[in-house]
């Protein structure tokens, strides 16, 4: 019993450790299939390929081709036999010029005839160890899997031709995986090389995130000519080298590069079959050795391999560049056929204005043809500058104290002559910051309206807000509870108002001006037609589009109420504007003008929202830390409603605010909030953080009480996209399509929670 327990604990023993053994197996043969899936892997599986099939090849051919034995010793004999006749037939008839020459002329004849017989059945005057050496055995499997075929090396035994067949079977899916990966491989290294010539010439700025992934350069595109140059290089190399070796001409050998690297394979010239030259009849060889021929051979292996992965490369970068120039070429046709239709739709309005019609849609009235005015260079806390862009109220509010919307913009939102210069920006003309201005008036129309532009516009497309919160080139924010942003903006509102004041001072200005009374904006288009800009020395500068009509030179005072008489007379014959500016004080707005004691609302889009996320850090250290400075608690009570338009950045955090201490403060002030949000940014699943956050967000100032409203746009529209991101700013002041709907469906949020 002992020595059959003995036997079963070995047997389980040896029975566990084959397992184990079959498992290590698995694990290698697991490991080594990954790694030859890799483009070092293909790389070297290629190389392998090819070094075997030339072994492969060889020991056929050499070993088993007797038939090219049996022609080289018939050819033999033939060469043999011809010159005994010919010698027999001119010692018997060396006395007829006429006989001997007929009858040599048959022998001749025959040989020649016997010869080109053997020729076609496979002689090459060469035996079979001497035509399969290594280097021409892989030159022939590089000619098989890569498709070239040039043709002066075939098997001549029924086993070589089948192998070739299987070979050519699993090699040319081989060869293309080979293309591919080496393609992207030289791609990505030729690019980063470009790039950091590129960086190195020009010195743009670098961007480098902690904890988050942007990178604000554009990507850099290698142009087609950088592609074809270095394809041209590595012809001209191939075509030095073959004229040396081969001793061909420059052209013939350029012929050769290129037919080969485009995998034509004409087979006209081949190399190694011209430097080595054989005479049958006396077995002469002039030319280089054997071993430098075949040296030759193995460069030429190399120089075809590696110039089909460059030839790879060309095409990747190639198609990567035409793919953006026909994507430039398409927006560039967006936009002709969006200036013409805008044209046409002008055309039109005048023709009806000229015959007396009227237009009853998408329109807004002469009576919000008050131009915005620009204010350069505002001053703020501490020296800081923002430009402003101001619009007066259209309604005149004697019940209500006076209102003023402060908007902070998005990336790309920036002047009219910045974004139409930019090619980034100027599909989104519309959206610029005058048109943003007229927007906002007509959604709040008893309101100031004060756009702040941004300190700065990096690459002319990312809006950066240093003066209201710390963040890197590209407007990231990295929020801190005193970099005193709310007396910035206080200062702002004081500046504003002082600057507006001093316009009816200016002496005279010039500009040019092409409003008629009767004019009207299409709400749907946006375009501001006219802006009057301020300088930091108080003059004023009135400037229209179209620089073929004529400028008269005129005060700004007088310019502004020109411009509002204008609105006053086409307002008259609007039957549905019951609440206007008093017909007889067109400068209404500007009696008792003070921005810094009026109600305020703050809006925030897209990556403006940053500014109302660090007055949200500001108002928890004003509450708690400095509760005795009057005046910013002052500021604080005048605050009574907040906007946040689908807020988010290029940043990987601190896109909502997710703190609850800070959100309580918030909750205390019983300001009003708004949350607008569009698919763009809540339903990205690239970049899940914004919808993890923004339901954070909301979920926590519901849970506190807090007087909340989240409002979800375009949730049933089939492309979520920037212009649904920016139509945001049209709908925000419409009623809600669906009161309070879900952030996103249940089963996503515990996919996060897990």
């Amino acid at each position: 019993m002992l020595r059959n327990r003995t036997s079963v604990r070995s047997h389980e023993s040896s029975s566990s450790l084959s397992i184990d053994n079959r498992g290590k197996v698995k694990e290698c043969c697991r490991k080594t299939v990954a790694f030859m899936c890799t483009q070092v892997g293909v790389g070297g599986l290629i190389v392998v390929y090819a070094v075997v099939g030339a072994a492969s090849f060889i020991e056929i051919e050499t070993n088993a081709n007797h038939t090219s034995n049996y022609h080289i010793e018939l050819v033999t004999k033939l060469r043999n036999d011809c010159s005994h006749q010919l010698w027999l037939k001119s010692k018997l008839m060396n006395f007829d010029q006429k006989i001997w020459e007929q009858e040599v002329s048959v022998i001749i004849q025959n040989y020649q005839h016997e010869l080109i017989k053997a020729i076609k059945k496979g002689w090459s005057g060469k035996s079979p160890a001497e035509v399969w050496s290594f280097p021409a055995a892989m030159m022939y499997c590089l000619s098989v899997f890569s498709m070239i075929g040039y043709g002066n090396m075939t098997p001549r035994t029924q086993w070589g031709k089948f192998t070739t067949v299987v070979y050519a079977t699993f090699g040319i899916p081989l060869y293309i995986l080979y293309f591919m990966n080496m393609g992207k491989v030289l791609a990505k290294t030729f690019r980063w090389f470009y790039t950091w010539i590129k960086e190195c010439s020009s010195d743009p700025m670098d961007i480098d995130i902690e904890d988050g992934s942007i990178h604000a350069k554009k990507k850099i595109i290698v142009p087609s000519t950088a592609c074809l140059w270095v394809m041209s290089f590595y012809i001209l190399i191939g075509t030095f080298l073959f004229a040396h070796w081969e001793s061909w001409g420059y052209l013939d050998s350029v012929y050769f590069c290129v037919t080969s690297l485009c995998k034509i394979g004409i087979g006209d010239f081949v190399p190694g079959t011209a430097s080595n030259i054989t005479i049958p009849l006396v077995g002469l060889k002039i030319g280089d050795s054997t071993s430098q021929n075949q040296t030759k051979l193995v460069i030429n292996f190399v120089y075809m391999l590696l110039g089909m992965g460059l030839v790879a490369m060309c095409y990747n970068l190639m198609r990567e560049d035409v793919r953006v120039k026909m994507k430039e070429m398409k927006e560039d046709m967006l936009l002709c056929l969006e200036d013409m239709r805008l044209k046409f739709s002008r055309c039109f309005s005048k023709k009806e204005v000229m015959l007396g019609g009227t237009t009853t849609t998408g329109r807004i009235g002469a009576q919000q043809n008050t131009v915005p005015i620009r204010l350069r260079a505002v001053s703020g806390f501490q020296n800081r500058l923002n430009d402003v862009v101001y619009c007066p109220p259209i309604v005149k509010n004697e019940d209500e104290p006076p209102t003023a919307v402060v908007y902070f913009g998005g990336d790309v939102q920036d002047f009219s002559e910045n974004m139409e210069t930019n090619r980034d920006s100027k599909s989104y003309m519309k959206y610029n910051l005058e048109s943003t201005a007229l927007l906002l008036r007509n959604g709040f129309p008893k309101s100031h309206i004060i756009v702040i532009r941004p300190a700065r516009m990096e690459f002319k497309t990312f809006s950066c807000f240093d003066n209201f919160v710390r963040g890197n080139s590209a407007g990231v924010p990295d929020h801190t509870p005193m970099h005193h942003s709310l007396q910035h903006l206080e200062k702002l509102l004081q500046s504003t108002s002082q600057r507006l004041q001093n316009l009816n001072q200016t002496p005279s200005t010039s500009g040019t001006s092409n409003v008629e009374a009767n004019q009207e904006i299409d709400i749907d288009i946006l375009q501001v037609q006219e802006t009057v800009t301020v300088d930091t020395d108080g003059e004023s500068e009135y400037t229209c589009k179209d620089s073929s009509s004529s400028c008269n030179s005129i005060t700004s005072a007088d310019l502004t109420t020109e411009l509002l008489q204008n609105d006053i007379q086409t307002t008259i014959a609007s039957p549905s504007t019951s609440e206007v500016i008093e017909l007889l004080d067109p400068l209404w707005w500007r009696d008792n003008l003070n921005l810094e004691k009026c109600k305020l609302i703050l809006v925030g889009f897209s990556k403006g929202c940053v500014v109302l996320n660090q007055f949200i850090y500001e108002f928890h250290y004003l509450k708690t830390l400095t509760p005795d400075d009057s005046t910013m608690i002052r500021l604080l009570t005048r605050i009574k409603e907040m906007y946040w338009l689908d807020g988010g950045h290029g940043g990987a955090k601190n896109t909502w605010i997710t703190s609850r201490s800070l959100l309580e403060t918030l909750t205390r002030l019983g300001i009003n909030i708004y949350v607008h949000v569009t698919p763009y940014q809540v339903q990205d699943d690239r970049r899940p953080w914004i919808r993890k956050e923004e339901k954070s967000f909301t979920d926590l100032l519901r849970r506190l009480g807090a007087n909340l409203t989240r409002c979800l746009h375009f949730d049933t529209s089939a492309v979520a996209n920037l212009y649904t991101h920016f139509e945001v700013l049209q709908v925000f002041r419409q009623p809600c399509p669906t009161p309070h709907p879900a952030h996103i469906s249940p089963q996503k949020d515990d996919e996060e929670e897990k």
